[in-house]
């Protein structure tokens, strides 16, 4: 797993944050202002290789998580939102 996240972190410019339930999440680490309220859902067999969530919406993340095929619970997904906000204001950059 060390291997797809630093993989992915140098290919994408991401920043790991976490795994929360089966899936393992990253945010924007270059300052791309069109994903500046993303989270990047690592997904090999996406176009990109990962989904992406806004968290200026997580009232849509159940089922956007769900047609993905990730599954996070309640809490699961607001502790993922806590740990996003933080890590794109800059307070902490790992959960």
């Amino acid at each position: 797993m060390k291997d797809i996240i630093k993989e992915f972190e140098e290919q994408q410019g991401t920043k790991f944050i976490g795994r929360f339930g089966d899936g393992l999440f990253f945010i924007d680490n270059i300052g791309c202002p069109f994903t500046d309220d993303a989270v990047f859902i690592y997904d090999p067999s996406a176009k990109y290789g990962f989904h992406t969530l806004s968290v200026r919406h997580p009232d849509w993340w159940d089922g956007q998580l769900r047609r993905m095929g990730v599954h996070l619970n309640k809490e699961e997904q607001n502790a993922l939102l806590k740990t996003a906000i933080t890590a794109i204001s800059g307070e902490v950059r790992t959960a």
